[in-house]
């Protein structure tokens, strides 16, 4: 029976596999590409950044100047465009002649004139290829799990018209009215207007203050000694190191030695300091990413390097650091920003650190916090110590770790009248002013810093100055994509009492990084006709939920370099996105 019994044999599987993964094989495929589309529309999907509203985090299509002297590398947008203005040109710098300033040195190439060349080829701005924006990955929202959150990276639907996406920082959230003051966001929760003006001395204000991960991504380099051009000499007219070393009086203290050394050393036990050159570099949000301009004109803005027709606001969120390497233990290190009326005071005096605050010509100080640390900062190692003032908060950082905290709270009217010496009264008097007192650059307060020390001698490593994003105040122009912005010289929307943005559930703010060159949520006219009809008659300048695609989360494929003569991937930029 057993010989009887049909059996297969290995020779008859063999023959009959083909024909089973031949149908596996469709049905694998079938289904892998089920998924992928599955992923791509519900999951994640790629975009590509195209244009440089979120620079420097994020790039759209750009240059990349390097400066051999100092060794700086950063990223400038283009300033070539076809005759019909469609997209820029593959290589700049063909038509227009330029003016590149590297954001280290503050010396500039001049285009137009090759004796301004002081430590950069006189041929930098010329012939300069450009590289393609950023791909980025977006983790899709699943609205009741998965909701945006302030200060995201969003990528969204323009609603002026649905089939582009735009990208910007998420700043207001439904429910809520937004008041963008002297670069920092507050809100409350909504509540009704009266004739559409905003309290902004009212209670219920808080500030939106960025958490760590957050702020480190926003701060905004404005010198760095480790980009310091070496063996190049200080001049009248050439190269100038922000960093000025002083005696406790203010005189000259010829015990430092600073210029253009990437390390600083002070060599005597009296009590000095390093001051920030506010007229060589005056703290402001100034971008090196729109630095490109024709420097025919004569209309450059109020910084005394570079060009361009920016406002230019100071600013006084600020993050000085450095390495810290004492030649003996104890002494202290103070942190002093005189800014918005007040005098602020991070201190490290042996393991003490503490944090205060007083208004100018007061003699009484009120304490924001203090700390101790386990010993004082230890004789020959160099520890990284950094103080930061941003977001109405200060803080004292070592080795990474915040170690003390304070803060003080004002409404956005207490901050206009600090930041700026504007009524706050006055605002809202009479009918919607014809433009923006606010948006005058020149109202914004300068700030003065220095760092204290005592108890030396001491070496400073790596020592940095950033500053954090500052959203402007501003205008609506009188052409918005073209076209006739219908609310033209009237200020943008939630810099001013008068233009307040208010949230309705289910709506977003939506602002760029590039607070100087994005047109954003303060700057839109009305949405286009599909939008009015669909997501919300007559609302302009927010972003409807149902518009919101995803939070971009990671730079995938960064531009290609062409250094070599062929394309590589620039794998050293793959980068989060926080």
């Amino acid at each position: 029976m057993a010989q009887d019994s049909k059996t297969a044999t290995p020779h008859d599987r063999a023959d009959d596999r083909p024909k089973a993964d031949i149908k596996e094989t469709i049905t694998s495929i079938i289904i892998s590409l089920a998924l992928a589309f599955t992923f791509r529309g519900f999951i994640i999907e790629g975009f590509v950044i195209p244009t440089g509203s979120m620079a420097p985090t994020l790039h759209g299509a750009y240059m990349r100047m390097h400066s051999p002297k100092t060794g700086y590398d950063w990223a400038v947008g283009p300033w070539d465009y076809a005759a019909d203005k469609s997209a820029p040109l593959a290589t700049q710098g063909t038509i227009t002649p330029v003016k590149v300033t590297d954001p280290m040195s503050g010396l500039t190439v001049d285009g137009m004139d090759p004796r301004s060349d002081q430590i950069l080829p006189a041929d930098m701005g010329k012939n300069v290829r450009l590289l393609g924006g950023d791909r980025i990955f977006v983790l899709k929202y699943l609205h009741g799990i998965f909701n945006p959150a302030r200060y995201d990276s969003v990528v969204f639907r323009f609603p002026g018209n649905p089939r582009e996406n735009y990208i910007k920082r998420l700043v207001g959230l439904p429910g809520e009215e937004v008041a963008l003051v002297d670069g920092d966001v507050f809100t409350r929760k909504a509540v009704p207007l009266t004739d559409n003006r905003s309290d902004w001395a009212a209670e219920g204000w808080t500030i939106q203050r960025k958490d760590e991960r957050e702020q480190r991504q926003l701060w905004m380099p404005l010198y760095d000694s480790h980009f310091a051009p070496p063996g190049l000499e200080e001049s009248r007219n050439g190269f100038q190191c922000p960093w000025l070393g002083q005696s406790a009086d203010g005189a000259k203290d010829r015990n430092w030695t600073i210029g253009s050394a990437r390390d600083y050393r002070y060599e005597s036990d009296r009590p000095t300091m390093l001051a920030w050159d506010t007229t060589t570099r005056p703290v402001c949000d100034f971008y090196p990413y729109n630095d490109i301009k024709n420097p025919s004109r004569e209309d450059w803005g109020i910084y005394p390097y570079g060009g361009g027709q920016q406002r230019m606001f100071s600013v006084s969120d600020v993050r000085a650091s450095f390495n810290f390497e004492p030649d003996a233990e104890g002494g202290s290190i103070a942190f002093v920003l005189d800014a918005r009326g007040h005098q602020f005071r991070a201190e490290i005096d042996g393991a003490n650190v503490t944090l205060r605050m007083r208004a100018d010509g007061a003699d009484q100080w009120t304490q924001l916090g203090s700390a101790a640390l386990g010993s004082p900062l230890t004789a020959g190692i160099a520890t990284r110590v950094e103080f930061w003032h941003a977001d109405q908060r200060l803080s004292v950082w070592i080795n990474g770790e915040q170690v003390a905290e304070g803060s003080y709270d004002w409404t956005p009217a207490e901050r206009v009248a600090s930041a700026t010496n504007i009524d706050p009264a006055i605002l809202t008097q009479g009918p919607m002013p014809r433009s923006n007192i606010l948006a005058n650059a020149d109202r914004t307060i300068r700030p003065e810093l220095r760092i204290e020390f005592a108890g030396g001698p001491f070496t400073l490593h790596r020592v940095r100055l950033d500053r954090d994003i500052h959203y402007q105040a501003g205008e609506f122009t009188g052409n918005f994509k073209g076209q006739r912005h219908s609310l033209v010289n009237q200020p943008s929307r939630s810099t001013h009492p008068m233009q307040p943005m208010v949230l309705a559930p289910g709506q977003y703010l939506m602002c760029g990084d590039n607070s100087a060159s994005s047109l954003d949520g303060r700057l839109w006219d009305t949405p286009s006709p599909w939008v009015e009809a669909n997501l919300g008659e007559g609302v302009a300048g927010v972003v409807p939920e149902e518009l919101i695609v995803g939070k971009a989360f990671f730079v995938y494929f960064p531009s290609f370099n062409r250094d070599r003569g062929f394309p590589i991937p620039d794998f050293g930029r793959l980068r989060w996105i926080w």
